[in-house]
């Protein structure tokens, strides 16, 4: 309604026309409009804006004063007709332009979400509305149809106007929630499972499924977990070695995946995972570092983000300004995204509801904006330094080989690292796979190790169990896979159990490039820290000094 009354207010010089018109004043009419429209156009230039539709409405005028001193009489006979049909190529020139009309009066009312393509794209569409409604309005009073269809039209035109872009914004937002699940299946009954091995069985003990396992167990239900590999975990294991060192025998842990965790903090992801399931007082966490050497500078990044952004400032200072805009807004963004995993463990996610969807661009601006945009735009819209910006990419290796182009919903999370803290569990990753393992067994679930799983089971286009390596079969209600994405669809799925399309899409998935890994044992002190190396691409190295906790120190990151 505010955005139509502030069109209507726009639409003065019009409305004093047209009425002056239809009282046979068009001398009046003419100069009353022509000098509504230049003071409000002055008024626009004095605060530095430029309305189209009201410069539109100025240059009509200015022609209808010439047409009027030249032809008075042909000035009457057309001249309402051609306001009309002048409001419509005013319509579709800023179509054309790419700046509909509309947006200059709907910017302030949706500030924002103003600059995101939806904005753009609603005012596109009503812009092109009135336009058309403009043109028809035009040819009605050329024609001279009754005015009684012309109130009519102008009246849906209002109706439009007024409900029309909630109705839009809301249709856009439920499509946007079909699109982010292309296939849709109707969930498990979970009734009286007579017959069945189990309620769930699951695919892989990796963490996410002893997540998936524990979260399902706690829920009531029988879970069964099958790996072929000796120890739970996946990538999240640990495997000891044993040695010598000074004469004495020294068993060393290594870790086959993850050292950093990000999400420990409370109401984090993995705290509020842990805590769902009773577990997180089993789990101790330790704070570990990050030192970066990148193209012969190094700097270890303090434990306060903001002592890190106050670093960059004094190494790069012509970026300071910029910089710390950067990171406020990659803040809020952050802040924003864990914002919406409130009641679902600390995971974050589009919000729930529509309503909840409609009042996210007013209370997440920055995030709303950003989030579906390149990180790089993000970076490039406050520093353009190339060192700083390689130092902000430092920790992109956690998500890729640096070849994809990240979005900013890929990317803030990893920046959680500087927010939050990066953590290692106390007596390595392989604990947190032990401590998930252990609360699906305590629930009455099964983690069978050493069983692989070489089919899953399709009837009637439902999964109804799977098959073992050692022929043994499990049914159950649902089966829930953590196995490669790749295999899962194009090896542990017959042809026919997917559709077509689906599974062409799933034939395309290419792997992710490998990385090498050095796992070493040697003598040195506690404070020694590991020199940099020539790399052509992303490196790190993970330092630890023996003791009872085997606890990375520093993590060193070079590019």
């Amino acid at each position: 309604m505010r955005v139509f009354l502030t069109v209507k207010l726009a639409l003065l010089p019009f409305v004093v026309f047209w009425v002056l018109l239809a009282w046979n004043q068009p001398a009046w009419a003419v100069w009353s409009a022509l000098a509504i429209a230049l003071a409000g156009n002055l008024w626009r230039a004095s605060r530095g804006e430029l309305a189209l539709l009201e410069v539109g409405g100025l240059v009509l005028f200015v022609l209808l004063a010439i047409a009027n001193d030249v032809a008075p009489n042909w000035t009457m006979a057309n001249a309402l007709w051609l306001s009309f049909a002048a409001l419509g190529l005013v319509s579709f020139a800023s179509l054309a332009v790419g700046r509909p009309w509309t947006a200059d009066y709907s910017r302030s009312a949706y500030a924002d979400s103003a600059a995101t393509p939806q904005f753009h794209l609603i005012n596109m569409l009503m812009t092109g509305l009135w336009g058309v409604l403009f043109v028809v309005l035009g040819l009605c009073r050329w024609a001279g149809v009754s005015s009684w269809l012309t109130t009519a039209i102008v009246v849906a035109g209002a109706l439009i106007s007024i409900f029309g872009p909630r109705f839009a914004i809301r249709q856009a937002l439920q499509r946007m929630r079909q699109s982010r699940e292309g296939y849709h299946w109707p969930a498990p009954a979970f009734a009286a499972t007579d017959g069945l091995d189990c309620d769930v069985a699951v695919i892989g003990a990796g963490i996410g499924g002893l997540t998936a396992a524990a979260l399902l167990a706690e829920a009531g239900l029988k879970v069964k977990v099958f790996d072929h590999h000796v120890v739970p975990g996946g990538f999240c294991h640990s495997y000891l070695r044993k040695a010598h060192h000074d004469n004495k025998p020294v068993l060393y842990r290594f870790d086959a995946g993850p050292h950093d965790f990000s999400g420990v903090w409370p109401g984090g992801p993995v705290e509020s995972v842990l805590r769902r399931l009773g577990v997180a007082d089993r789990v101790q966490w330790k704070r570990v570092t990050h030192s970066y050497h990148l193209a012969g500078r190094r700097i270890d990044v303090p434990e306060d983000w903001r002592a890190y952004v106050r670093q960059l400032c004094e190494m790069f200072p012509a970026s300071a300004d910029g910089l710390v805009k950067l990171f406020d807004t990659i803040h809020a963004i952050f802040e924003s995204m864990y914002a919406t995993g409130h009641g679902r463990s600390g995971i974050p996610g589009m919000p729930a509801t529509i309503e909840e969807m409609l009042a996210f661009p007013r209370k997440h601006p920055h995030a709303f904006r950003w989030m579906n945009r390149p990180f790089d735009e993000l970076v490039a819209a406050h520093v353009s330094d190339p060192a700083l910006i390689a130092m902000l990419n430092a920790l992109t290796g956690y998500l890729g080989d640096g070849s994809e182009k990240l979005s900013c919903a890929q990317m803030v999370p990893i920046f959680g690292y500087y927010f939050k803290g990066g953590f290692y569990p106390v007596g390595g990753s392989g604990h947190l796979a032990d401590v998930l393992a252990d609360a699906i067994t305590s629930r009455g679930g099964e983690v069978q190790l050493k069983s692989k799983v070489t089919r899953i089971l399709v009837e009637q286009g439902r999964a109804t169990g799977v098959a073992l390596g050692n022929g043994r079969t499990i049914r159950a209600q649902a089966v829930v896979s953590n196995a490669d994405l790749g295999r899962t669809f194009t090896e542990l799925l017959a042809p026919d159990d997917l559709p077509a399309a689906f599974r062409a899409r799933a034939q395309d998935i290419a792997p992710a490039n490998p990385a090498s890994r050095c796992i070493s044992a040697w003598t040195s002190s506690r404070t020694s820290r590991p020199r940099p190396i020539s790399t052509r691409r992303w490196a790190s190295a993970l330092p630890s000094c023996p003791s009872s906790i085997r606890q990375p120190r520093r993590r060193d990151t070079r590019r």
